[in-house]
């Protein structure tokens, strides 16, 4: 993923911030290049064992290593969120799982110490476990499954949201 851009990759005279589409943006006066600075597109799963609890992943990178936060991470540029949450699964955890339902989409702000800072557009999807042992690896450092009633601090506030929604929902089934 590109850092923010300083200098047109057009022309290379130095982005100017003025106003396009109604927003201030990074432009070139020169060639008319305009910086939008899209989301960058996630996709996770809330994945619940059979004693209720939730699998959160220790990060082993930064941003916030060591805090938990939900498997999952950045879509490649051709992949649907689900597959790319079926995927994130598999790499960090070891598991393969089935997707369930939908959860939601939330919105976030990423501050990564390699690329800066960024916004996201996370997708969940609530999932249960099909096959595979659990096993840390790729960017996690410790799996475990967590009580709702006990869940520790979580890294972003995006996972949190998917957390409530997902717990919401469980209570509304009971």
């Amino acid at each position: 993923m590109p850092k923010v851009f300083r200098y047109c990759p057009f022309c290379a005279k130095e982005l100017v911030r003025r106003r396009v589409s109604g927003r201030l943006r990074r432009a070139c006066s020169s060639c008319g290049f305009v910086d939008y600075e899209n989301a960058r597109p996630t996709a996770a799963a809330v994945v619940v064992n059979e004693e209720g609890e939730v699998l959160l992943a220790r990060r082993a990178v930064k941003p916030f290593r060591g805090i938990w936060n939900m498997p999952g991470g950045f879509l490649e540029k051709d992949e649907h969120p689900r597959d790319a949450a079926l995927r994130e699964l598999k790499e960090e955890t070891g598991l393969e799982i089935e997707i369930t339902d939908f959860i939601g989409i939330f919105m976030d702000k990423y501050n990564d110490p390699e690329q800066g800072f960024f916004h996201t557009i996370n997708t969940y999807y609530a999932g249960k476990i099909k096959r595979g042992r659990l096993k840390a690896s790729d960017d996690t450092s410790e799996l475990k499954f967590f009580s709702f009633r006990r869940l520790p601090k979580v890294a972003f506030e995006c996972d949190r949201r998917a957390l409530e929604e997902f717990g919401r929902r469980q209570k509304k089934e009971r």
